[in-house]
C-alpha cells in the first residue's frame, strides 16, 4: 500500500468527489410536482459513473469498505445513471464510517465555491499531488458544473411557469383577436411556445431585458409563426402591455442565473487549466495495477488471433478444439461485412434509415400522447384509490395491448436511432435508454410511473435530435431503390449485412402499414364518390332489403337502412374501385362480405341465400352505371401522364390511389426480395452467435479478471 493512500489531503480529494455527487444527485432527484410525464436522466452521471466505481474499487481494496459493487460492464448510460445513487449512498456511507473526521476541499452547498477553491489551487503549487488526486477533482468539478445546469434549468421551467400563472399566452391571445386574427383555444401552447422562446435567448444571450426589445422579439416570431404581415402595426402596439410583464418575469429570473453565472464560468475555467488527467482505465490501473487477460502465450487460434495465455490447458479439450476449428470460417464471415463500410452503400442505407425515421417521427406525437393519457389515466386511479372511491376494473385485454404496442414502437426508436449512429454518424437517441432498458420493462407486469415516463422520454428526445439533424438523413428517391435492394441481397452474407436486413424489413413493415392507412382513406373518398353516381339505384336496393326482411323475419334484426349501407359500401369498395382501377376482384370477396354480416352463420340457407343474391344483383345493377365514366376516363395504367381524362371526375381520386398501389408494389417487391434472403440467411446468423457465445466461455476480459483479483484482495483484508 503506497503511502499517498491515507494521506490526509488525498481523503480529502476523495471525500471532494463525494460531496459532489451527494449535490448533484439531489439536484437531479428533486422532488417533482409536474402532473406531465417528466423523466430525469443525468448524462453526466452515467459518464461519471467509472469514477465513482473506481472510487468504491479504492475504499475496498486499500481502506477496508464492506461495498459491494454491482458488475456495470456493457451497461447502457440510463442504467448507469439509475445506479448512481446507488452506489453513491454505499461508497458515501463507508467513507463517513472509515474517516467520519474528513472534510471535502470544497462544497457547493457552502457559498463562495471560487473562494473555497482558492486553497485546491494552492495545494496544488505548494504540494505534490498523484495523478489520482487530481482524477478525483476533475470528476468533482465536473459533477459540480452539472449541478449548477441542473439548477440553472430549474431556474428556467420556473420563468415558464411564471409565464404560464401570468396568463401571457392567454393575454397575447387576446391582443390578436382584438386586432382580427383567428386564435383557437389549442394555439395557446403554440404562443406559450414563442414566449419561453423568447425568455430563452435573452437568457442564454445574458442580455439586458429591455420590454420594448422583448415587445419586438414576440412581435417577429408571431408573424412567423402565422405566416401574417403586420406591416400597419396593429399587433405591435397592444403587445406592449403583457410584454412588459414578460419582461419582469425574464429579468427576475436573470437576476437569479446571475447568482449560479460566475460559479459556473469559475469551474469551466478550472477544469480546462488542471491539465493531463489519468482516464478512468487509468486510475483503475492505479487501484490496482493491470491485470492482462491477454498474456502472451505464444500461441494463436486458428483464426490467426493471439490466444491468451490462460487458455494453454485447454488445448486438448474437445470443446475448445471444436470452437477454435469452426473460427476460420466466421473470420470470413465476419470480415465479409467490410464492403458494407464503403461510401456508396452506406450512402444508400443512410437514405433507408432517412425514410424510417420520418416516418418514426411521424408517429411521435400519437405515441406519447397515448402514453400520457395511460399515465394520466393511472394516476387518477391511484388518487381515486387512496380516496377510498370506487374505481371501475381495467380491460386487461386493451391494456396489455397498449403497453405490447409501446414497447414495439419505443423499441423501434431506439433501434433506428442506434442504426443512425453507427452507420451515419448521427445521434437521434441520447437518452441513455436503450434495447436493454426497454427490455426491463414488461407489457404482462403493471407499470410504474417511472416506466411511463420513460418511454415518453425516449420518444420525446427522438424527436427533437431528429427535427435538429433531419438534414443529415435524407430521404431516398423511389428511382434506383430497386437495384439497390438487388444489389444488396446479392452481397455474401455477413453480421453487418444481417442487421441491415432486419432493420430494413422492420421499415417495410412500417411503410406497409402507412400505405394500409393511406388506401383505407382514399378507398373511403372513392366509395363516397361512387355511391353518387350510383344514388338512383340505392333506393332500388332498399326496397329489396325491406322485401327480404318481409320474407326472412330474422333479418329485421339487423336493419333495413344498415343493411342497405352495409351492401352499398362493400359492392363500391370490392367491386367499382377494382372495375376503374382495373383490377381483379379479390377471390372470395363475396364471402368476405357476407361473413361482416352479424350473426349471419345463425341465419337460415334460405335468408343466406337470399343476402348472397342481393349482394350479386346489386353489383349487376351499379357496374353498368360506371361503364361510361370509365371509357372517358383514359387508360390509367399507361406510362403516360396524360393518359388519364383530366375533365372526368374521377380522375384525381383514381390518380392517387395508382400512385399509392404502384408504391405497395415497388414496396412488396424489395420487401419479398430482402424476405427471401433473410430467411436463409438468419440461419446462418444464428449459428453465428451461437459460435460468439461458446468462444466467449473461453474468454476473460481484462476487468472481470482484474476485478475478481481486486475482490480477493479486499476479502484479504
Amino acid at each position: 500500500m503506497k503511502n499517498f493512500r491515507k494521506n490526509p489531503a488525498s481523503l480529502r480529494f476523495m471525500k471532494t468527489f463525494l460531496t459532489a455527487a451527494e449535490r448533484l444527485s439531489a439536484a437531479v432527484h428533486r422532488d417533482e410536482s409536474d402532473k406531465s410525464p417528466f423523466f430525469v436522466y443525468s448524462k453526466e452521471m452515467s459518464a461519471v459513473y467509472p469514477a465513482l466505481e473506481n472510487l468504491a474499487w479504492e475504499l475496498k481494496v486499500h481502506h477496508g469498505a464492506g461495498i459491494d459493487i454491482p458488475a456495470a460492464e456493457g451497461a447502457e448510460p440510463f442504467e448507469l445513471s439509475a445506479a448512481f445513487p446507488v452506489l453513491l449512498e454505499k461508497t458515501s456511507f463507508e467513507m463517513k464510517r472509515i474517516y467520519p473526521q474528513v472534510c471535502p476541499w470544497y462544497d457547493s452547498a457552502r457559498p463562495s465555491v471560487p473562494q473555497q477553491l482558492e486553497t485546491v489551487w494552492n495545494h496544488l503549487q505548494e504540494e505534490p499531488v498523484s495523478a489520482l488526486d487530481k482524477y478525483w477533482l476533475q470528476n468533482s468539478l465536473r459533477l459540480s458544473l452539472e449541478e449548477i445546469r441542473t439548477k440553472q434549468e430549474v431556474l428556467k421551467q420556473q420563468m415558464y411557469d411564471a409565464i404560464e400563472n401570468r396568463s401571457l399566452p392567454q393575454q397575447v391571445a387576446g391582443v390578436m383577436e382584438s386586432v382580427g386574427y383567428v386564435v383557437d383555444e389549442d394555439q395557446d401552447d403554440e404562443i406559450a411556445d414563442i414566449l419561453y422562446d423568447v425568455g430563452d435567448t435573452f437568457l442564454n444571450g445574458n442580455r439586458h431585458v429591455d420590454s420594448s426589445q422583448v415587445t419586438m422579439s414576440v412581435w417577429d416570431k408571431l408573424q412567423k409563426s402565422w405566416a401574417i404581415s403586420d406591416v400597419e402595426q396593429r399587433l405591435l402596439w397592444p403587445l406592449a402591455r403583457p410584454m412588459a410583464e414578460l419582461g419582469k418575469v425574464i429579468r427576475a429570473t436573470q437576476k437569479k442565473m446571475a447568482v449560479l453565472n460566475y460559479p459556473a464560468r469559475y469551474l469551466s475555467e478550472q477544469l480546462r487549466n488542471l491539465g493531463e488527467i489519468p482516464s478512468h482505465e487509468a486510475a483503475n490501473n492505479m487501484i490496482y495495477p493491470s491485470v492482462s487477460s491477454e498474456e502472451n502465450s505464444g500461441l494463436f487460434w486458428a483464426d490467426g488471433e493471439a490466444l491468451p495465455g490462460y487458455l494453454s490447458p485447454y488445448l486438448d479439450d474437445a470443446s475448445f478444439q471444436k470452437v477454435n476449428a469452426e473460427g476460420v470460417r466466421w473470420k470470413q464471415y465476419e470480415k465479409q461485412g467490410d464492403v458494407l463500410q464503403l461510401p456508396e452503400w452506406r450512402e444508400n442505407f443512410k437514405a433507408v434509415l432517412g425514410d424510417w425515421c420520418q416516418m418514426l417521427s411521424e408517429d411521435v406525437e400519437q405515441f406519447q400522447g397515448q402514453i400520457r393519457h395511460y399515465f394520466e389515466g393511472e394516476q387518477r386511479r391511484r388518487e381515486a384509490v387512496e380516496d377510498g372511491d370506487v374505481v371501475s376494473g381495467r380491460n386487461a385485454e386493451d391494456e396489455k395491448r397498449f403497453k405490447e404496442e409501446s414497447l414495439s414502437f419505443a423499441g423501434k426508436l431506439a433501434a433506428a436511432s442506434a442504426a443512425a449512429e453507427k452507420y451515419a454518424g448521427v445521434i437521434l437517441n441520447d437518452s441513455g435508454i436503450g434495447q436493454k432498458t426497454l427490455a426491463k420493462i414488461s407489457a404482462d407486469k403493471d407499470w410504474s410511473e417511472d416506466d411511463y415516463r420513460l418511454l415518453f422520454h425516449l420518444a420525446e428526445n427522438f424527436e427533437n435530435n431528429y427535427h435538429e439533424h433531419e438534414g443529415q438523413l435524407p430521404v431516398s428517391a423511389e428511382e434506383g431503390n430497386e437495384r439497390f435492394f438487388e444489389a444488396f441481397a446479392m452481397l455474401p452474407p455477413s453480421p453487418e449485412k444481417h442487421e441491415m436486413m432486419k432493420l430494413m424489413l422492420s421499415n417495410f413493415a412500417d411503410r406497409q402499414l402507412s400505405i394500409d392507412g393511406e388506401i383505407e382513406m382514399l378507398s373511403e373518398d372513392f366509395i363516397s364518390l361512387a355511391e353518387e353516381m350510383q344514388a338512383e339505384k340505392y333506393d332500388l336496393l332498399e326496397d329489396f332489403v325491406g322485401s327480404g326482411m318481409e320474407l326472412y323475419p330474422e333479418l329485421r334484426r339487423l336493419g333495413q337502412e344498415k343493411l342497405a349501407g352495409d351492401i352499398s359500401y362493400w359492392v363500391s369498395g370490392n367491386y367499382v374501385i377494382p372495375f376503374y382501377m382495373e383490377l381483379m376482384s379479390a377471390p372470395g370477396s363475396c364471402d368476405e362480405m357476407l361473413r361482416e354480416i352479424d350473426g349471419y352463420e345463425s341465419f337460415s340457407p334460405e335468408a343466406q341465400g337470399f343476402l348472397r343474391s342481393l349482394i350479386g344483383a346489386y353489383k349487376d345493377m351499379v357496374l353498368p352505371l360506371h361503364q361510361e365514366s370509365k371509357q372517358n376516363l383514359g387508360q390509367v395504367w399507361a406510362l403516360n401522364a396524360g393518359a388519364i381524362n383530366d375533365d372526368n371526375p374521377l380522375a384525381g381520386i383514381v390518380r392517387d390511389y395508382k400512385e399509392v398501389l404502384l408504391r405497395e408494389m415497388d414496396l412488396g417487391e424489395n420487401r419479398r426480395l430482402l424476405e427471401n434472403t433473410y430467411e436463409s440467411e438468419d440461419k446462418i446468423y444464428r449459428d453465428y452467435r451461437h459460435y460468439r457465445q461458446e468462444r466467449e466461455k473461453f474468454t476473460v476480459s481484462d476487468k472481470a479478471l482484474k476485478q475478481a483479483l481486486m475482490q480477493l484482495l479486499s476479502a484479504r483484508r
